[in-house]
């Protein structure tokens, strides 16, 4: 039997493997200006220079590319009423920041162009607040916020995707119109017709299949509780749970104890994770009654929320206890605005946002904390624990033991394979533009250069690339049929140390129909483990192939479509400035379809024809 205080040293190692930001992470003022509300610099569209730095904003949307590169899209100036819809991207290996696209004045209307069409002229409208997501392909997807759409300023409920590598936006769905309510539809079922409606400062995830969750958020009538699902395949959200009103106190039932009848009351600027088993967490945000510090889990698979952690009644001091000792007592206090992130074990970190500190005064914050699933506890790992904290800036570039990020709400955050950034954010109602970086508290065993599945002969050949290994063990290669759900289905020896890149590989025979999910597993020799992304291929054959019967058309454009599935798709006739002027959407089954569109009304000229899940358009000619 182990001796207690035996526990308690295993309990402490624990710590040290787990710690990413400790008290001994310094941070870093990389760059941008130690004033608030500072103009910016943007330079030459398209061209880095480490002179560029975009104007003092919170909260943007951002994320980070599969290139390791920084993006951050719009936000909200200073004053309240600039709203921005630039796009920019950080190079954090050179330091340099570039603006990509949207305008370098605020306040601008939305360019829409046409619905599900990508082009270089669209771009979304000014805003701040906005849901957002980045996908396995590192396309970036954006839903409403505040600003602008294509008439003005309002509440937002259009849906955005951007392609990084064609720099083109698409407008997927939702209205180019401010302030639309929701269409609930039937609790459960996916419709075209449905849609969240206008809102901003709601949290999001997305889970192993590509589906986009949304939750929450403010309105023009009040704050939300309802949890949303969005399919990009066929395009269509389902509202999952909770209420299609406004302003509903939570059903809280018995902490630790998942129910179909659970739901966190109705709230905006809360924080949201994903664990290691696919599961969804939130905590905190702004309430009609107040700030939240409730820490909450979803499961996707049972629709079931579960009250885990924090208080049922709003504005709640914190309970800080000694810096990293966790304790069942200790608690962030309620706050909203703050940045989360999750660790390779699957546990919970977040930093500052505007709320309650140790004493129970309400003001922006700059703390640090750990929520470790397997304890069931939270722990107080890095900044104060009293509000409107000042920054010590040092000199921009060089690490001190002295330099401090200060207190802030609204900030935006990145992660890349050694450090947290965060960028700007609301400090005494006041907006910045710094750029602060803090290390990572322990060294990754294995520097994973890549992990790629591709489908070759009806096998799935798994290969990843080391670049670099220190203490490592092995490789778990994880399987899964519904992208949530992992088992090992091999075990392979790693080098252990080296400083040479190194090739592993595995050929999977064993493929349902369908999409196979995989990630690897790397465990280290003191048995700690982190894990790479998910990567998938779809093993079901879809092939599809389109023929024009007569090009010119006169009358009718007739097709036929040939396939080996059967699927619903969509079928576009858009002219040559891209206005869709017919629009199908048949049923169509195995082998060969045909097709006829009266076209009779067209006038004489060029038209292009596209089919869903084509690259490219045919292009016709009428007589």
């Amino acid at each position: 039997m182990k001796t207690f205080s035996s526990v308690l040293f295993s309990l402490f190692l624990n710590l040290i493997c787990q710690a990413q930001i400790n008290t001994y992470s310094q941070w870093t003022w990389v760059d941008g200006s130690n004033l608030m509300n500072q103009p910016g610099f943007y330079g030459i569209q398209g061209v880095p220079s480490i002179n560029n730095i975009p104007p003092s904003r919170d909260a943007s949307a951002n994320w980070t590319d599969n290139n390791g590169y920084m993006w951050l899209f719009g936000g909200q100036g200073w004053g309240g009423s600039t709203f921005y819809n630039d796009l920019w991207k950080y190079d954090p290996t050179y330091n340099t920041w570039t603006w990509i696209s949207g305008n370098n004045v605020a306040n601008k209307k939305g360019v829409y162009g046409v619905q599900g069409i990508a082009a270089l002229t669209n771009t979304p409208g000014s805003r701040y607040s906005s849901a957002y997501w980045k996908d396995a392909n590192g396309n970036f997807w954006l839903y409403g916020g505040n600003g602008y759409s294509s008439l003005g300023p309002g509440e937002l409920s259009d849906l955005w995707k951007y392609n990084a590598t064609t720099n083109m936006w698409t407008w997927v769905q939702g209205s180019n119109l401010s302030n639309k309510s929701a269409v609930y539809g039937t609790k459960g079922i996916a419709s075209a017709s449905n849609t969240p409606g206008s809102r901003y400062n709601a949290c999001t995830w997305i889970d192993a299949s590509g589906n986009l969750w949304l939750f929450g958020g403010t309105t023009l009538f009040g704050y939300l509780n309802d949890l949303w699902k969005y399919d990009p395949v066929s395009n269509a959200w389902a509202w999952i749970s909770g209420n299609n009103s406004v302003n509903v106190a939570g059903t809280y039932g018995v902490e630790g104890i998942p129910s179909g009848s659970n739901t966190p009351g109705s709230r905006s600027g809360m924080v949201s994770w994903i664990d290691g088993n696919g599961k969804f967490w939130l905590f905190g945000g702004l309430s009609l009654s107040g700030r939240y510090n409730d820490l909450w889990m979803f499961d996707p698979i049972t629709n079931n929320w579960t009250w885990e952690n924090g208080n049922s009644v709003t504005d709640q001091r914190g309970v800080y206890g000694t810096l990293s000792v966790p304790s069942s007592t200790t608690i962030p206090g309620a706050r909203n605005g703050m940045n989360g992130w999750t660790d390779s074990k699957g546990n919970l970190w977040l930093f500052g946002g505007n709320g309650y500190d140790a004493t129970n005064s309400l003001g922006y914050l700059n703390d640090v904390w750990e929520y470790d699933i397997s304890l069931q506890q939270w722990v107080w790992m890095k900044g104060s624990n009293l509000k409107n904290q000042p920054s010590n800036y040092g000199i921009a570039g060089s690490t001190s033991v002295t330099d401090t990020i200060g207190s802030r709400s609204s900030s935006s955050m990145w992660i890349d394979s050694g450090n947290y950034w965060f960028f700007g954010g609301t400090t005494n109602n006041s907006v910045m533009n710094d750029l602060w970086t803090i290390p990572i508290g322990f060294t990754l065993s294995v520097s994973l250069s890549s992990f790629n599945v591709d489908l070759i002969d009806n096998h799935a050949r798994i290969e990843w690339v080391t670049l670099e290994e220190q203490d490592a063990d092995h490789f778990e290669l994880l399987k899964s049929e519904d992208g949530i759900s992992f088992s090992a289905i091999t075990t392979i020896r790693s080098e252990g140390n080296s400083s040479t890149a190194r090739t592993y590989n595995f050929t999977d025979g064993k493929l349902k129909n369908g999409f196979n999910y995989y990630k690897l597993k790397i465990i280290n020799k003191d048995g700690t483990f982190s894990y790479s992304d998910v990567r998938k291929i779809n093993h079901q054959s879809e092939h599809t192939v389109i023929r024009v019967k007569g090009n010119p058309f006169q009358s009718n454009i007739s097709l036929e479509i040939d396939t080996d599935l059967s699927q619903n798709v969509s079928i576009i006739v858009t002219d040559v400035t891209g206005r869709i002027v017919k629009r199908l959407n048949p049923s169509l089954y195995v082998g060969v379809n045909s097709i006829d569109i009266n076209a009779s009304e067209l006038s004489k000229g060029s038209y292009y024809l596209g089919i869903t899940g084509q690259k490219e358009f045919i292009k016709l000619l009428k007589l």
